[in-house]
């Protein structure tokens, strides 16, 4: 009887616990997804609605083909720099591999009971997408 009041809420517990991963993987991918929509606005969020035209003393962003020019162009150095620094990250990332293999190899040749691994810390303030 207890085994199963035990086993019953385990299951329960792991229930639980995968209802709230799954909300909080769709919660993120949706704060993802706004955060690409910043990051890269599309061609149909810079079009102003002819019902709308801005006046210049309005302020705001400029539809001319110049200004989206300029932004596609943003956005495009803006992907190449992100890829760049991406791939420089990957590259850090399998070195640093590759360093605690040699390192734990050379660890157990010389009988030391010692374990290496590869920690990627992230601070806060990097993980903000308006960061410059």
């Amino acid at each position: 009887p207890m085994q199963a009041v035990l086993q019953s809420l385990e299951r329960q517990h792991e229930e639980e616990k995968r209802t709230a991963l799954e909300r909080q993987r769709v919660m993120y991918e949706q704060e993802l997804q706004q955060l690409r929509k910043q990051l890269t606005p599309d061609r149909q969020s810079m079009q102003i609605p002819q019902s709308q035209p801005l006046q210049p003393h309005q302020g705001g962003m400029s539809s001319s083909p110049s200004a989206q020019h300029r932004l596609r162009q943003w956005s495009e150095e803006r992907e190449v720099v992100l890829t760049r620094s991406l791939r420089k990250l990957r590259e850090q990332i399998v070195r640093a591999n590759l360093l605690v293999q040699e390192a734990s190899f050379i660890a157990e040749e010389l009988d030391k009971r010692t374990e290496y691994r590869v920690t990627l810390q992230i601070p806060a303030a990097n993980l903000n997408a308006n960061r410059k």
